[in-house]
């Protein structure tokens, strides 16, 4: 196997998220963009720490599917991973 590093924080920074469920439309392949939805993100949903406010970002769970990895991850960015 490998290990993906995409969106890795910095040494000593946090990635903070809300990790969502790509839920299938049509079958359970998640390889392209009509596959399935995920929420819209919540403008609302920041993390505050003492005078610092972070918005969290959506981390979405998809099945593995038939496509590779990389058709993945642009699948997921364009739905707003």
């Amino acid at each position: 196997g490998s290990t993906a590093t995409f969106g890795a924080p910095f040494f000593g920074q946090r990635l903070l998220g809300r990790l969502v469920w790509g839920e299938p439309k049509t079958n359970l392949m998640h390889c392209t963009e009509s596959d399935y939805s995920v929420p819209a993100p919540d403008e609302d949903a920041v993390f505050r720490r003492g005078d610092h406010e972070s918005r969290l970002i959506n981390i979405i769970i998809v099945r593995r599917g038939k496509c590779s990895f990389t058709t993945k991850v642009k699948v997921a960015q364009a739905k707003g991973a």
